[in-house]
């Protein structure tokens, strides 16, 4: 009894010390050195883009400049006289949207979108839109408005540039094409055949049913893309462009219901730029009991699957848990 009591002890220490232990980051797993960044010195407006008085004579975008600086991690930028340990990437910021709504009396919103773009060797390898608005009355200044969105929007692409892992742009690589459509074929990949029934995802049209999900969910939105997905009939793997190679990975959905346990299914995905890969992700999705019809289970996992990989669209990244 003593014995068996020594054991349950030794078993539960050795079980708290790795609940204890502390979880690796990517950077530090991979041996990676950290990515630094030459910091914008300025924010421009778009070519064309129309800028009213009051922006034009506020200060707002040194405000966004210095909460850029404020919210990032010290070690994001290069500091200067300290010579980084890697080729630093580049951080552009441009103003590409600047509208100013509402009557003349009463209430007014500005809305902003700012443009991130960042660049290895001069050619871009990352951007993001980032969109705010604030509303203000007409009695009072709309400069403190613009500076609080900039507040704001700094802080979102601080945010957003420490938590991304951007590749380097080397050999034939020519950078990333934000303004060309995502091609992706019109039926889905499939990683081990013998994981998925062809018949019932034929049946129920399941691939079709993911694939317009995907293409609603990020092409029509309140702040729509600067390129769609497209869904095309060809062969997504040989295609050269821009694409979104989408795989079922693995996949258990059989009719039911409760009769028969949990169904699952997992999936992975590229989005690859002309040779260049901008993400990769991976994900599984679990049901305790699913439909007593299989192609309504299949569907319920679709319309969260085709969510999970819109969501992850608007800001790909490397080896995604979805």
């Amino acid at each position: 009894m003593r014995t068996q009591s020594k054991s349950i002890i030794n078993f539960l220490a050795i079980f708290a010390l790795l609940l204890c232990k502390p979880a690796v980051a990517d950077d530090e797993r991979e041996d990676l050195p950290r990515q630094v960044l030459n910091p914008p010195v300025s924010v421009k407006y778009a070519q064309g883009l129309l800028v009213d008085e009051v922006a034009s004579g506020c200060d707002w975008r040194d405000t966004l400049l210095q909460s850029l600086r404020k919210n990032a991690d010290e070690d994001l930028f290069v500091k200067s006289g300290v010579a980084p340990e890697s080729k630093p990437f580049s951080l552009a910021i441009e103003i590409v949207g600047l509208q100013l709504t509402g009557p003349l009396t009463g209430k007014r919103e500005y809305l902003v979108t700012a443009r991130a773009d960042v660049s290895d060797g001069g050619f871009l390898v990352a951007t993001n839109d980032f969109h705010r608005d604030a509303s203000f009355r007409v009695s009072d200044q709309a400069c403190p408005t613009l500076r609080k969105i900039a507040n704001s929007i700094g802080d979102k692409i601080a945010g957003w540039a420490e938590s991304s892992r951007f590749q380097r742009c080397s050999g034939a690589c020519a950078g990333i094409h934000p303004d060309e459509p995502i091609v992706t074929g019109d039926t889905l990949l499939v990683a081990h055949e013998a994981s998925v029934d062809a018949e019932l995802t034929k049946e129920c049209r399941w691939d079709e049913y993911v694939l317009k999900g995907i293409v609603s969910r990020f092409n029509e939105t309140e702040f729509p893309p600067r390129a769609g997905v497209q869904v095309r009939k060809l062969d997504i793997e040989a295609y050269a462009g821009r694409k979104l190679v989408l795989r079922i990975e693995n996949s258990h959905v059989i009719s039911g219901g409760i009769f028969t346990g949990p169904k699952w299914l997992s999936m992975s995905g590229e989005l690859i730029d002309h040779g260049f890969v901008v993400g990769s992700f991976s994900t599984r999705k679990t049901l305790g009991v699913g439909s007593l019809s299989s192609c309504k289970t299949l569907r319920s996992l679709g319309d969260d699957m085709s969510e999970r990989i819109a969501d992850w669209l608007r800001m790909p990244a490397l080896d995604s848990k979805l």
